[in-house]
């Protein structure tokens, strides 16, 4: 027998950290899950600018308090006023929220993950229960952390009938992967490159622009691949899986004399190169050659890298956007959330083993509880 269904705000700001995508769900955590309703709220640029400091040097900014505390504020502000754009025409109850909070620093080596937000406060200022604190659990079992997608990827891919076996790629700025092959029992999910990160760092410093509009700027250059050949010789490819990277594992190569030499258009065909390479060799070492890719996430708009992805896939293998199988491509991550709420709120486990190493299936998440009541602690 299924569980009750569950009306949940997911909330998600994602590497790129310009602002918060928050998706209004119907969901049971397993079987079901309807999108109600989205928006996407930038952050106010002083937030940004903070965040931008702190994953720039996490171990310095964080470690002055008042830097931390204000910050912590105003990104748990910004989700809050996303929240309120997000529901001021609904009228029956929410359920739950959830909070994945920004990411500041990600080394699971080191058993370190920071998202930064007060899962608490959200929950006493909405006066709804939030679930927030995704990856600890599965760092302190002994797993990465990262992906926590998977489990959604695969209801995803099951209730739209993609065929299998089935990747979702996952491109934001870092790119993830997950294999599904129900007639195995196989759900594979990590981390595979760098995403729309380093093209997006080496625009912002050289223009200021956010990204390449459509890969544009990359699609008027000539990618140096042997630059391309060097960087894909770093230890992370060579790892097994499961593995996760922090947004910044690759930004030294931005400082590389082979890639500053280049002009810009140059320059960006090879970062681009790089980050379709990196998935393609993703692909190619998976068990079983996918019989469809799926591309999700802000890279998919990026036509330059599609095209790239596209020409060497494996024979058989078709690259879609998941909008043609009626998927919220630029919502995929926030309903995540909201589904990875639902299974706190069931108890029912969100990575496993074969997803991001932990010795055991690990349930994602902390309970903030909300007090509705004046006479309750802590209104």
């Amino acid at each position: 027998m299924s569980a009750p269904m569950l009306t949940i705000i997911g909330l998600m700001s994602g590497t790129s950290a310009d602002g918060i995508d928050a998706a209004l769900i119907s969901t049971d955590g397993q079987s079901e899950c309807k999108q109600l309703d989205s928006h996407f709220a930038p952050y106010r640029p002083s937030t940004r600018t903070e965040i931008m400091k702190a994953r720039s040097a996490p171990q310095h900014y964080l470690a002055d308090a008042n830097n931390r505390e204000a910050l912590i504020a105003a990104i748990t502000q910004d989700h809050i006023s996303a929240i309120n754009h997000l529901i001021k025409n609904v009228t029956h109850n929410i359920d739950l929220i959830g909070f994945h909070g920004q990411t500041i620093y990600h080394n699971p080596k080191l058993g370190r993950t920071i998202q930064l937000g007060d899962g608490n406060v959200m929950a006493r200022m909405t006066g709804i229960d939030t679930i927030y604190d995704f990856r600890q659990a599965d760092i302190n079992a002994g797993g990465q952390g990262a992906p926590l997608a998977p489990i959604y990827h695969q209801f995803l891919v099951e209730k739209a009938g993609i065929p299998q076996p089935a990747v979702i790629i996952n491109i934001g700025g870092v790119a993830n992967l997950t294999c599904i092959n129900t007639a195995n029992n196989q759900l594979l999910g990590f981390d595979v490159g760098p995403g729309n990160g380093l093209m997006d760092a080496l625009l912002q410093r050289e223009t200021g622009d956010p990204f390449d509009q459509g890969g544009q700027i990359a699609a008027g250059g000539i990618a140096n691949m042997d630059f391309v050949e060097t960087a894909l010789l770093d230890m992370f490819f060579a790892e097994n899986p499961p593995k996760s990277l922090d947004w910044g594992a690759f930004l030294a190569l931005l400082e590389q004399p082979q890639l500053s030499k280049l002009s810009l258009p140059d320059a960006m065909a090879t970062l681009c190169a790089f980050s379709a390479a990196a998935i393609l060799m993703a692909i190619d070492e998976l068990p079983i050659p996918p019989a469809a890719a799926i591309v999700a996430g802000g890279g998919r708009h990026n036509q330059t890298l599609m095209g790239a992805i596209r020409a060497g896939l494996p024979d058989g293998c078709q690259l879609l956007d998941a909008g043609e199988y009626g998927l919220h491509s630029d919502m995929i991550e926030a309903e995540l959330i909201g589904f990875l709420a639902a299974r706190h709120h069931y108890q029912l486990p969100s990575s496993f083993a074969s997803t991001t190493g932990a010795k055991s299936p690990q349930i994602a998440g902390v309970r903030a509880t909300a007090y509705k009541n004046a006479s309750d602690p802590g209104t």
